[in-house]
């Protein structure tokens, strides 16, 4: 039988008015996701507490997690973490496409592109979170990108970049490269999945493990046991890859609230080596003289 929430949330309906405290949960379930009915909180509460008020656990531990999250503050900006002897730093916004703008931490747009962040990062483990200031439901995109990602191009369109594509709508989808040793082959995109959506106010936090080669997302706290995959993308790993961000439309806008990064940098810049001494002969460095 094909998967169709909308027809599960009519069964569950019509047997949590009968007081069925399962349906009761799934109904709930169902609304906290935004799956065959519009997302809303509130409804969600209420039907967790029917089924937990005759007894259910899983409800009761569904209403403790989802007053918490309801509860939650955004996240300060966190400053910058120490590891060992090493330090990684927060990133900042560097360059975006031609018809790419921002302010600060905040990505805004005249029309589709990518900006790139300052930094990028193939070791250790990086998270950072960003807050929709408003939403058009044009498609905006968060991710990672090489370095010499096309930023005229939305992200991954340019077979540089792994995006993760979330609408105020119909739900969310990733784009991947086909062929990372061959950008021009393009890029791969999923069917669109329904649950979890955009809504100003709300919040993704991208986690990219480098030294395990994965890239996750978050949407309001909510990942893979409840509607992401996780991880959504693997064998990240020896690459070099920076934060970057889209969007579609001036509709879009949304902001870098907080960073957090853990590990070991590896990459150092190399020192200039002295001269050396071929037999007879020596091999000096050399300067700059014109231009």
């Amino acid at each position: 039988v094909k998967q169709d929430y909308k027809k599960a949330v009519e069964y569950y309906r019509k047997a949590a008015e009968k007081g069925d405290t399962l349906a009761q949960n799934n109904l709930a379930l169902c609304y906290k996701n935004g799956k065959g009915v519009k997302q809303d909180y509130e409804k969600a509460l209420e039907f967790f507490q029917k089924s937990a008020n005759q007894g259910y656990a899983g409800a009761k531990k569904a209403l403790q997690d989802l007053r918490a999250r309801m509860e939650e503050k955004v996240p300060e900006v966190k400053k910058v973490e120490k590891v060992g002897a090493s330090t990684f730093r927060n990133f900042t916004l560097q360059k975006g496409g031609t018809h790419m703008k921002f302010s600060g931490m905040s990505i805004l747009s005249s029309r589709s592109g990518t900006i790139l962040a300052n930094k990028g990062y193939s070791s250790g483990v990086h998270s950072w979170t960003i807050k929709w200031d408003k939403h058009g439901n044009g498609d905006p995109r968060v991710g990672v990108a090489l370095a010499n990602a096309d930023l005229d191009k939305r992200l991954g369109y340019d077979g540089r970049g792994w995006a993760f594509d979330i609408d105020k709508g119909t739900g969310y989808y990733f784009v991947s490269p086909k062929d990372i040793t061959k950008p021009s082959k393009g890029y791969h995109k999923t069917s669109r999945i329904a649950g979890l959506k955009a809504k100003v106010g709300g919040i993704v936090e991208i986690i990219l493990d480098c030294d395990d080669g994965t890239l996750r997302f978050k949407v309001d706290g909510y990942e893979a046991s409840e509607a992401l995959p996780s991880p959504a993308f693997s064998g990240l790993k020896g690459m070099k890859l920076y934060p970057a961000f889209s969007t579609n439309t001036s509709a879009e806008a949304y902001t870098v609230i907080s960073q957090r990064h853990s590990g070991v940098a590896q990459e150092k810049v190399p020192e200039v080596k002295k001269e050396e001494k071929k037999g007879a002969s020596t091999f000096k460095n050399f300067t700059l003289q014109k231009g």
